[in-house]
């Protein structure tokens, strides 16, 4: 059918809803187990199993690029979807997802000193799927910017309520 714009060319609800559960898996991921490694001691002993919630691995993540690239992508997909510039928001969303799934990639190949990676936990996986949430709802929306412009483009009209 044809979607029907909101006033003032605002986000229909359906699409605030699809970006605020984005956003909100997004800040849920923050809290949650994200990384598994077995820490190095520096001075010799035996590696210890260790957990990084999603906020550890957001403040240090920028060390193992292009993994942590996701993260400013999708603040900007956020920020472009919420003003109705759906493509670009979709564009930036695909690049940061396929960033985001070569973390654990990036990981597994670092030799660092300090630890051994061992498992992607709930966080990362809580995360990934805040992308695919957002991707979701800006593909939506910008299938309905198009459905508009095709019904203006015609002289449709829709006076149904979403």
């Amino acid at each position: 059918g044809i979607a029907r714009a909101e006033p003032n060319g605002m986000l229909d609800r359906r699409a605030v809803i699809l970006l605020c559960s984005a956003i909100a898996l997004f800040a849920l991921s923050l809290a949650l187990p994200a990384l598994a490694v077995l820490d190095k001691p520096m001075f010799g002993g035996g590696a210890t199993p260790k957990t990084f919630p999603g906020v550890v691995c957001f403040a240090m993540g920028w060390m193992y690029l292009p993994g942590w690239l996701g993260n400013p992508l999708f603040l900007a997909a956020a920020i472009l979807h919420g003003l109705r510039r759906h493509r670009v928001a979709i564009v930036l969303l695909a690049i940061g997802l396929l960033s985001s799934l070569l973390a654990p990639l990036i990981l597994a190949s670092v030799h660092s000193s300090l630890f051994d990676f061992q498992d992607m936990l709930v966080g990362y996986y809580v995360w990934i799927a805040s992308m695919v949430v957002m991707l979701i709802g800006a593909t939506r929306s910008a299938y309905h910017a198009v459905d508009e412009r095709w019904a203006a483009a015609r002289g449709l009209t829709n006076d149904r309520p979403l």
